[in-house]
C-alpha cells in the first residue's frame, strides 16, 4: 500500500523525540529481546480513524508487563 501516512507517523515521531540511533548488530548483547514492529492492512483506514500515536508504545507496555522485562 502506500506508505504515505507511514511517513507522515515518522516524520512526527522523529520531531517529537529526535532523531533514530541506529545500532551496529555487533554491539547489540546476544541475550537482547528485539521487537520488531509494523503496520498492516489498508492505510485507507487510517484516513478514516486517525491513529493516536500511541498504539505501538501501548503495545510495547503490554509486552514488556508480559514478560516482565523492559
Amino acid at each position: 500500500g502506500d506508505p504515505y501516512i507511514g511517513k507522515l507517523m515518522a516524520l512526527q515521531a522523529i520531531e517529537e523525540y529526535g532523531e533514530i540511533t541506529l545500532l551496529d548488530p555487533d554491539e547489540v548483547p546476544d541475550d537482547a529481546l528485539i521487537v520488531p514492529s509494523a503496520m498492516m492492512g489498508a492505510p485507507t483506514v487510517m484516513l478514516e480513524k486517525a491513529p493516536s500515536g500511541e498504539e505501538a508504545a501501548a503495545a510495547f507496555k503490554n509486552l514488556e508487563s508480559y514478560l516482565g522485562k523492559e
